[in-house]
């Protein structure tokens, strides 16, 4: 077996609408209710090519781990330490971040073309949004 791709982040929020609107309204991604549900109880958060890439649920869901994996609120605590997302448009992205008062921070790797804003969404996961300026290698 390989792994092809990531197929999606999961995100459990008390705040599925505010946490939607930061993926809609900062990073231009299509807002879609999640199977059998109203988008205020989850969401699918959709790529350019309509995939999903990120699936928002309320806290409260029942989810199929949880009677051994219960929701915990615990940001920036866990071994994940970030989610990467490819991205394009790094002036209109930088904009909105700073119209919207999200602190973030900026790095670029010249030797690989690559510029990179990092920022916590809503619920406090932070995520590293790549602009590659030449494709990047698979």
């Amino acid at each position: 077996m390989t792994v092809a791709k990531i197929d999606h982040v999961n995100i459990r929020t008390p705040d599925v609408a505010g946490t939607a609107a930061f993926f809609h309204d900062v990073l231009d991604m299509e807002v879609t209710p999640g199977p059998g549900m109203t988008t205020d109880q989850s969401c699918w958060m959709r790529d350019e090519g309509g995939m999903p890439a990120v699936h928002i649920g309320k806290q409260d869901l029942t989810y199929p781990t949880d009677h051994w994996l219960p929701a915990g609120e615990a940001p920036g605590k866990g071994p994940m330490h970030h989610v990467a997302l490819n991205c394009q448009g790094f002036d209109a992205v930088k904009a909105r971040l700073e119209t919207r008062g999200f602190r973030h921070s900026e790095n670029r790797l010249d030797e690989i073309g690559l510029k990179q804003l990092f920022v916590f969404e809503p619920n406090g996961i932070l995520l590293e949004l790549n602009f590659w300026e030449t494709p990047a290698a698979a």
